[in-house]
């Protein structure tokens, strides 16, 4: 896709799904399909399944962020009108690939999009009813519609968001960043509990990064039991950081494989 500024003309074009950077990923998903029975891979002498996966991250707004940045924003409020027609293509975009990428996998479809930032919402409720809402309830169909789940990834404070993306069909939010007081797990399971499925929570700021094993152990128990009842999938709360300690990250394993097998 080819974005000219300030939107004076429209080029916009669908690329095929196993083109560009997908190629490449395509040839490494083979490749390591090829080579998965080579690996060997043991957590605390207990050897562990080595699955291969491809997938087509983002969705149709963090897609039109990245090619519009910050920019996008600001067609928002200036011209809705060509604002939809782009965001129609990167929706467009991002479910052909999704459907190919899960063909290729052999797997049941899933995608999810971005709409928040680490401290506060980056768009108003009233934008985000009509820029965002619409292209998450049209992929929580299409999802649906061939038997799926929708994983929803937001980063950071979206509670003003949380009834709009229920309304709109997804089934699991990820990835609870505890970054503001509403989204204490306490709050999430108060306000939303039992109507979407909450995915993450372990801090990776605070207490994967600087906390101690005990830490990590104490934080998982509260989350489970704040959200007992509701469902709830523990994991850290964004990508585990370079200055996570070993430990830390053992204990989350650990902590869970004892969960399940008290169960």
């Amino acid at each position: 896709m080819r974005i000219l500024c300030g939107f004076t003309s429209c080029t916009l074009a669908l690329p095929a799904p196993d083109a560009n950077l997908n190629a490449k990923r395509i040839a490494w998903f083979r490749d390591m399909q090829n080579i998965a029975g080579d690996f060997d891979l043991r957590l605390n002498g207990h050897p562990l399944a080595l699955n291969v996966s491809i997938s087509h991250g983002g969705g149709p707004i963090p897609t039109a962020f990245a090619l519009a940045s910050e920019n996008l924003f600001e067609f928002m409020a200036a011209d809705p009108h060509r604002t939809h027609r782009f965001m129609q293509l990167c929706s467009d975009s991002h479910f052909q690939c999704v459907e190919y990428h899960n063909r290729l996998a052999g797997r049941k479809p899933n995608g999810p999009v971005w709409a928040g930032c680490d401290s506060a919402e980056m768009v108003s409720p009233g934008m985000f009813r009509e820029f965002v809402f619409p292209y998450v309830e049209r992929m929580a169909k299409a999802v649906h519609g061939l038997g799926g789940r929708l994983f929803f990834h937001s980063c950071g404070a979206v509670h003003p968001f949380v009834d709009g993306l229920i309304e709109a069909g997804i089934d699991i939010l990820d990835p609870i960043q505890p970054c503001a007081p509403e989204m204490q797990p306490e709050s999430l399971a108060r306000r939303f509990g039992g109507r979407v499925c909450f995915h993450g929570g372990v801090d990776v700021q605070q207490v994967l990064s600087v906390g101690t094993p005990d830490d990590v152990r104490a934080s998982i128990t509260r989350y489970k039991t704040a959200f007992a009842g509701c469902g709830y999938l523990c994991a850290p709360s964004h990508y585990i950081q370079v200055d996570a300690s070993v430990e830390n990250i053992l204990a989350i394993y650990e902590e869970c494989r004892a969960d399940r097998e008290e169960r």
